[in-house]
């Protein structure tokens, strides 16, 4: 995910770099190419919209309309730009988020990006549920403290994974029901857990 002409740090311990390592990588890369000058701060981007072919003198390439906020002297400005990149952020919504069943749900649970900071591992029971990088990652760092892990996956899912074999306090199963002190996995046994991380994709938005 490196920018031109400048390496990304390596990340060894997950598959996703955290938002941390990106801030600073944008950080680093803007000092190097002495980019600051061009950004501006304390801006609020209210609308972009793309500027039609048909509008466009002959020989000029696809366009976008940008229209900021001045945060600090509180005026407008539009300008046109040959590309956008939209880094939205949290403007999205968790897949899981209109579910019937959470409302229901006598445990806490959370979006895997919403997990308190304060949230304690040891001696609880989680339970994630989704497949894909964002649900190994986060079952693995569970794993190192939490007394008990248990990884719910479609059979069918193009991104199944396996982390049993790594770590001894990983459950792995299938899709499973849940009941008023935890998890019905798929053979009729019942799961007792604590936390249930919602590992399931986002609906995403653009806040303009």
């Amino acid at each position: 995910m490196a920018l031109e002409g400048y390496l990304f740090p390596k990340c060894p311990t997950s598959s996703y770099c955290d938002a941390a390592v990106v801030r600073g990588y944008l950080k680093d890369y803007a000092h190097h190419f002495d980019l600051l000058f061009s950004i501006k701060f304390q801006h609020r981007v209210n609308s972009v919209s793309p500027i039609l072919p048909a509008s466009l003198a002959p020989g000029v390439g696809p366009q976008w309309h940008v229209t900021v906020e001045n945060l600090l002297e509180q005026s407008s400005e539009s300008m046109t730009f040959d590309a956008a990149l939209v880094c939205s952020g949290k403007q999205h919504r968790p897949v899981c988020a209109g579910h019937t069943w959470l409302v229901h749900l006598q445990r806490k649970h959370y979006p895997q990006h919403a997990v308190p900071q304060s949230e304690s591992l040891q001696e609880q029971a989680y339970r994630t549920c989704g497949s894909g990088l964002s649900s190994r990652d986060t079952s693995q760092n569970m794993a190192k403290e939490a007394q008990k892990v248990i990884i719910s996956q479609r059979p069918d899912s193009p991104q199944k994974f396996t982390l049993s074999r790594q770590f001894h306090n990983i459950l792995e199963t299938g899709p499973v029901s849940y009941s008023p002190e935890g998890v019905v996995l798929e053979d009729e046994t019942e799961e007792a857990v604590d936390v249930i991380i919602l590992c399931t994709g986002f609906k995403f938005d653009f806040p303009f």
